[in-house]
């Protein structure tokens, strides 16, 4: 059946600009974008479904399932397991993002098995011409006799289908190709920020597997992390029951030749490089030339952007935890979460995050607007930190394990008290923490165009 041209409307213009535009003028980047083909528009509408996707099931869905009620007074190990799982679906939606775009960009499309062992095609001459040279080498490389027996025969077999998946043939080239024409500015982002190295044992210091690293070429670097990306990323996500996280912390996997390959990603967020690198493409496609200053931009913005929304998550979770709780505490039928409670301290107010946005100077100098939030959330943590010296008092007077009705009546008592007091009701409930929520879309968009 052939397919149907069916052009994607679910994602605006104004999404698909916010998504794949960053450093680009709003009206120049439609301009160039309305040049494209009709089918090269909807292509990127659809990638930038794709990491719409993404941000919705990553930032929303895991916001949504912080607030069920056994979670309300503690957000437990169960929401970061949730987390940590999530990681490794975003990269795998990332990957098959460069898988399409690597299929779009190459000058051949990718043969499966039977075609590469039959093809005929006058365009590819040079390939059948290479192809047919490397099974003869490799066949001669078999004893005759051998070959007739089922081993020998399997054993050939497999080798020539590795042969095929190294040939251009292969469904992973155009993949590993795309990462090679990337500009030198983002293939030396790639190169500095992954470690990777064949160990039988994770590796003892990441110091001296860098060192190694460094030394190897830089073709043969580009090719470990573009194996990694589609054999771990791309394939295994869909042939096994293991999800892993971003590789912040040594992982391994073994490589289609069995061998343990162990890979870090060091000082960036992996899903975002891999951002990164498709924005890089649908700009290229669009004509843009970017350079160092556009991906330390680019870096920056992410990781503001990052910070925001977990410093939005952490307000919204101060104010809405101990409303919750109360309602928890009177509910005697909640047997699952009164007896969490019964075995843990009280909640304190989440700071981390705002900490962070402060410690950073994350918060642009020469923002007037940007200023004054910063002189609000260090008034926010200072009355947060009073708050949560209370808690620990409680905690203390109350701890985990005392009897529940007495630890319950006491909790009511004092959460009351809290909520009515000037520093609950100012900062953790106030209309402040509802406007910085609000605003934050317009503090970072106000330095998406300017790279520099």
């Amino acid at each position: 059946m052939n397919s149907v041209y069916s052009p994607s409307y679910f994602v605006s213009d104004n999404r698909i600009y916010q998504i794949l535009g960053f450093g680009a003028q709003l009206t120049d980047f439609f301009d160039k974008f309305k040049q494209l083909r009709e089918e090269d528009q909807d292509f990127w509408r659809r990638i930038a479904e794709r990491i719409w996707l993404t941000d919705t099931f990553f930032y929303n869905v895991v916001l949504d399932y912080k607030y069920e009620d056994s979670f309300a007074f503690t957000r437990n190990s169960s929401i970061q397991n949730f987390g940590f799982q999530i990681q490794g679906l975003e990269l795998y939606l990332l990957c098959t993002c460069l898988d399409a775009i690597a299929n779009k960009f190459a000058h051949h499309k990718p043969l499966d098995y039977e075609a590469w062992l039959t093809a005929k095609n006058h365009d590819r001459n040079d390939e059948r011409q290479q192809r047919d040279d490397s099974i003869r080498k490799l066949l001669s490389e078999f004893d005759k006799e051998h070959l007739h027996t089922d081993t020998g025969f399997l054993k050939a077999n497999k080798k020539v289908f590795e042969l095929y998946k190294k040939s251009y043939g292969g469904l992973g080239q155009n993949f590993r190709k795309l990462f090679y024409e990337l500009p030198q500015a983002l293939k030396k982002v790639l190169l500095d920020t992954y470690l990777i190295v064949e160990s039988s044992s994770a590796p003892w210091s990441s110091e001296s597997v860098a060192q190694d690293w460094s030394q190897k070429e830089n073709d043969n670097r580009l090719r470990a992390i573009t194996d990694y990306l589609w054999e771990f990323r791309r394939n295994q996500f869909t042939h096994g029951l293991e999800v892993n996280p971003s590789s912040s912390q040594w992982l391994s996997y073994r490589n289609q030749n069995g061998k343990q390959i162990w890979v870090l990603c060091r000082n960036e967020y992996e899903p975002w490089l891999i951002r990164t690198v498709i924005v890089t493409l649908c700009q290229k496609d669009l004509g843009y030339d970017r350079g160092d200053v556009f991906f330390e931009r680019y870096r920056i913005y992410k990781y503001r952007q990052s910070t925001f929304r977990q410093v939005c998550y952490d307000l919204d979770w101060n104010r809405s935890w101990i409303p919750k709780f109360i309602q928890i505490l009177a509910n005697q039928t909640n047997s699952e979460t009164l007896q969490a409670f019964h075995h843990n301290p009280l909640s304190t107010f989440d700071i981390e995050s705002i900490s962070t946005l402060v410690r950073d100077q994350l918060l642009e100098e020469n923002s007037q607007y940007e200023q004054s939030l910063k002189s609000w959330l260090e008034a926010y943590l200072r009355e947060t930190q009073r708050l949560n010296e209370q808690i620990s008092q409680f905690n203390a007077q109350y701890p985990s394990g005392s009897r529940l009705e007495d630890r319950k009546q006491a909790a009511r008592v004092f959460l009351a008290q809290l909520t009515n007091s000037l520093a609950y009701k100012t900062y953790v409930d106030g209309k402040q923490t509802e406007i910085f929520i609000d605003n934050i879309p317009i503090i970072l968009f106000d330095h998406f165009t300017k790279v520099g």
